[in-house]
């Protein structure tokens, strides 16, 4: 910014008033145009600028209108001062300007405030709590970590831990695709695992976390960091605890259906407990289903209502179904009307609008997020099946290095590597160049043989040899440039100076010079 800030006066000195003014309006207008339109033209904008654009916000949107102003204002001044002293009338014109040492000085005065409210607004010390990054740096090992929290993607690269996240812009396509169809689509891609302070997304975001959380681990997190006001075991049921408006409803055979984010995919559920208003019926049976179907048998009531235990554990995907059936009367169940609940209930075909059937499920604890660490802001949990960086079905994988791997395989394999599937990687088996395909269209396979093999992964950016010769001719180009205009400069001061001698001196001048 400050060299293209320093061509631009230079720039600005061989132009006149006009020109300058036919420069600067049409960029400055369409500035504060997109501002005005990026900020209430969405909800989150208009919220955002409610919530947090105070006075002092307020007071740096005067200040850069202020500066636009004056910036505008400046070849208008300077153009009528000119003007004003080409007039034969009016050659005395009580002031005149120059337009580029005004704008330089602008600009001068510009970074400097800029600079002084920054240093002056943020506090002068402050106590971090890094107890959860030194865990991380212990613990996570060639794994990775996903933040709803603080530890953003330029803390995680300044600490050595990686992160679940993209932290360069513009975000690469598949990347984006990735993270909408299997991690997370209510947030923005660019904003994914980005943490901060809580945001209008941060809801949905755990939510999302707790939908995926199979993917999570497929993508190679092990931890996961979230605040410590987030209470994440309350999103692993269906229902809530306790519902003050539950009604008895029914129909002889009733249908649950619930999808993820109401429960935790992935993990293992070994009964499910049922709120009902009254006695069981009479040969009541519960069928639960989601990657597959499993029987269960009806045990004794708790607080949490009738107990189903499962014949063998059944693991949660995407959908979550059970199916109430009686031999000879309906089936009553204790339901409720909870905002926000994706949980269809339907007795006899008949689908009960806006209502949910008070459902407990009981989790295998060693398939569920486990709290590791805890302190005054934050939670890490670890995650129970957390994929290496690089792994090959049938085949033992030790990790050397995060782009180095050893390889032990019976049979000819695939080495899945959990790095984004990009121009410009390069993978070697055992010394010899290998063809890199993408795997879940994100991430890096290749082939390994039987046996020992050597992997590695290499990258460099597509067409970086040219890169270096541009830089190169660009050096060069510089420093003849320079030389050359510093002759020149040195030229036209030589003419100048012959000019003012004049030709014809006495010899008392003679000696004087």
């Amino acid at each position: 910014m400050c060299v293209l800030a320093a061509l631009c006066l230079d720039d600005l000195r061989e132009m006149d008033s006009l020109r300058v003014l036919r420069r600067l309006l049409p960029g400055c207008a369409l500035v504060a145009v997109m501002f005005v339109i990026g900020l209430i033209s969405t909800p989150q904008g208009r919220t955002f600028a409610r919530v947090h654009l105070g006075g002092f916000y307020w007071l740096n949107f005067l200040q850069v209108g202020g500066a636009i102003c004056l910036i505008v204002l400046t070849p208008l001044i300077g153009a009528t001062s000119r003007l004003a002293a080409r007039d034969p009338q009016r050659r005395r014109a009580p002031f005149s300007i120059s337009t580029p040492h005004v704008l330089g000085l602008l600009l001068c005065a510009e970074a400097s405030v800029f600079f002084m409210v920054t240093i002056v607004e943020w506090p002068t010390s402050s106590n971090m709590e890094l107890s959860p990054v030194t865990f991380l740096q212990k613990n996570l090992g060639s794994q990775r970590f996903f933040s709803l929290h603080d530890i953003t993607p330029n803390y995680g690269t300044l600490y050595g831990i990686q992160s679940l996240d993209a932290t360069d812009l513009p975000i690469p396509r598949n990347w984006a695709n990735y993270v909408h169809a299997k991690l997370s689509p209510s947030v923005s891609p660019w904003l994914f695992g980005n943490g901060g302070t809580l945001s209008l997304t941060r809801r949905s975001a755990t939510v999302d976390l707790i939908a995926n959380l199979s993917n999570y681990e497929d993508a190679g997190v092990r931890y996961v960091v979230i605040p410590r006001t987030v209470d994440l075991p309350s999103l692993y049921q269906p229902s809530p605890d306790s519902a003050a408006t539950s009604t008895p409803d029914g129909g002889t055979t009733l249908d649950l259906s619930y999808s993820a984010g109401s429960f935790v995919s992935g993990a293992t559920i070994r009964a499910v407990s049922i709120k009902m208003p009254g006695a069981p019926p009479r040969g009541l049976t519960a069928t639960v289903c989601s990657a597959t179907c499993v029987p269960s048998t009806l045990l004794a009531r708790n607080r949490d209502g009738e107990t189903f235990a499962l014949s063998h554990p059944l693991a949660l995907g995407p959908v979550l179904k059970i199916r109430l059936t009686a031999s000879d009367s309906w089936v009553q169940v204790t339901v409720s009307s909870v905002p926000g609940r994706n949980a269809p209930v339907t007795a006899a075909g008949r689908v009960l609008p806006g209502r949910v059937v008070l459902v407990r499920l009981t989790y295998d604890p060693s398939t569920l997020p486990k709290l590791v660490l805890s302190d005054p802001l934050s939670s890490v949990l670890r995650l129970p099946r957390a994929s290496s960086i690089a792994s090959a079905a049938g085949c033992l994988v030790h990790v050397n290095s995060l782009t180095s791997f050893t390889a032990t395989c019976a049979t000819g394999s695939r080495l899945i590597y959990r790095e984004l599937s990009f121009p410009g990687w390069h993978a070697t088996v055992n010394g010899a160049t290998s063809r890199i395909t993408t795997f879940d269209s994100v991430f890096q396979e290749v082939s390994v043989p039987k046996g020992t093999s050597t992997i590695t992964f290499a990258y460099e950016p597509p067409g970086s040899l040219w890169a270096w010769v541009a830089m190169a001719l660009g050096v060069a180009a510089i420093a003849s440039g320079g030389g050359w205009r510093h002759r020149r400069r040195l030229h036209e001061a030589l003419r100048r100076f012959t000019r003012q001698v004049p030709t014809h001196v006495s010899a008392h001048e003679h000696r004087l010079v």
